[in-house]
């Protein structure tokens, strides 16, 4: 707490001189002797540095500067942790200010962790750190807790909430240990920051069989597909990728992937909660990767978000459209809360299309839609590309989306193979002054 935090650095002070002066006022025990020691309240930077502050008050520059020098650490540095191989931004405490969580699935033997960061009206602070034991899960080896997060207000509260993906997990059904089968983490929102809530895999509510190699939880997103306020009965859903999951058309059995999609839905009648799920699947091949990428927001002006899922596998890639769905009156818990649109193939030139997707209004809300941003990290020799998609109607329908810009290292930069240029991307106002978001391109 913050009178911990001032205790420590109280200690930190230099220790008063005799006589003693008028401005030690700081009594601190600091050898354990049971015999307050005085201590000055002029406090110096580290390692012999000037003054930070003489008499009076702290300011907030000065508590800054010494949260920096002397402030919580949540980890050390290590070789294989991959912290910042995902990110998601939202209000987990409902401070007001936005917190960042950050994943690390390579840390504690690979088994992971996310780290949290909590918003203040000056910077970051370390805040907590996030495992699986914390939501009904494990801290397996391997798990890769922490590969894929996302953020939003599930159950409409005004507090985000954090859905985690860990791909790696194994899974144990009868005697059989399942590798890589994989599991997601829901964690909800609340003023200490976020607590354990709910765990899931391809056979919560009997979806599918958790196999060897599916790697569910390598996506996963947060959207209103059934409803758009709570007072509608429903939460957002969760949607969670299992690239390598097993799908069986006109009878034959391809490992081209698959979404899982649940969502809450409360019945006014009793007040009972009831999830209902679904499962997307295509018609790709096998290695399609269908659900390697998933990304939410609204395409066709709708007051539902709709779904981009990307299948980079899908030879050069796609990239499949859903809209948000309400379900009928009377439909049970596997009622369709998505509906199919299209699938968006490469343009000419592509590869690994779909690995990376994002919605925002790239050229601001002339029409109500927002555009959509894929990458495609494979193209030109792994030197990469991206393309913008803009939505000319709102029926989502074959031809309404189509390519209206293409991104490439060449104008910032040199075009070289193996940069990966479109493994990332994200859509953000970053200029206060314009009224539309930015492409955000990365090149690892």
């Amino acid at each position: 707490g913050l009178a911990d935090n001032l205790l420590t650095l109280t200690a930190l002070a230099a220790r008063c001189p005799i006589p003693t002066p008028a401005g030690c006022t700081l009594p601190f025990d600091k050898d354990d002797d049971g015999v307050d020691e005085m201590y000055c309240d002029t406090m110096h930077r580290k390692e012999g540095g000037a003054p930070i502050f003489k008499t009076g008050l702290m300011t907030r520059w000065d508590l800054g500067a010494l949260w920096r020098m002397y402030g919580p650490q949540l980890g050390l540095d290590e070789a294989g942790d991959r912290f910042g191989q995902a990110v998601a931004v939202g209000d987990f405490d409902g401070d007001g200010f936005d917190d960042v969580a950050v994943g690390a699935p390579g840390e504690d033997d690979g088994a992971g962790v996310v780290f949290v960061f909590r918003g203040t009206s000056s910077r970051l602070v370390a805040w907590k750190l996030l495992r699986a034991s914390q939501a009904q899960g494990t801290n397996q080896s391997g798990a890769e807790f922490g590969a894929a997060l996302a953020a939003g207000d599930v159950d409409y509260d005004a507090v985000d909430d954090l859905l985690v993906g860990a791909p790696g997990e194994d899974i144990r059904v009868g005697g059989a240990l399942n590798i890589d089968t994989g599991a997601a983490y829901l964690y909800r929102g609340d003023p200490g920051g976020p607590t354990g809530w709910r765990r899931l895999t391809q056979a919560t509510a009997g979806l599918s069989a958790e196999q060897t190699g599916d790697r569910f939880g390598t996506a996963v997103a947060i959207a209103a597909l059934a409803a758009g306020s709570k007072a509608e009965g429903w939460q957002r859903a969760l949607l969670i990728g299992a690239p390598s999951d097993a799908v069986t058309t006109l009878g034959n059995t391809v490992r081209s992937g698959a979404v899982f999609v649940h969502a809450n839905r409360r019945d006014p009648a009793v007040l009972v909660d009831a999830w209902v799920a679904n499962r997307l699947t295509s018609s790709l091949a096998a290695g399609a990767r269908f659900g390697a990428a998933i990304t939410t927001g609204d395409l066709d002006g709708g007051a539902l978000d709709d779904v981009a899922i990307g299948a980079p596998g899908a030879g050069a890639g796609a990239v499949a459209l859903y809209a948000g769905r309400r379900p009928l009156a009377g439909e049970g818990p596997s009622a369709p809360i998505t509906t199919y649109r299209q699938l968006l193939a490469a343009p000419t030139g592509a590869a690994g299309f779909g690995s990376a997707i994002a919605i925002g209004q790239a050229r601001g809300d002339l029409d109500g839609r927002n555009e959509l941003l894929v990458g495609a990290p494979e193209s030109a020799r792994t030197a990469g590309a991206a393309y913008l998609f803009e939505s000319t109607a709102s029926s989502l329908a074959p031809g309404t989306v189509v390519l209206s810009q293409t991104f490439t290292q060449a104008a910032p930069a040199i075009v070289e193979g193996g940069d990966r240029f479109g493994a990332a991307v994200a859509l953000a106002d970053v200029e206060p002054a314009t009224a539309h978001a930015h492409p955000i391109l990365g090149a690892p």
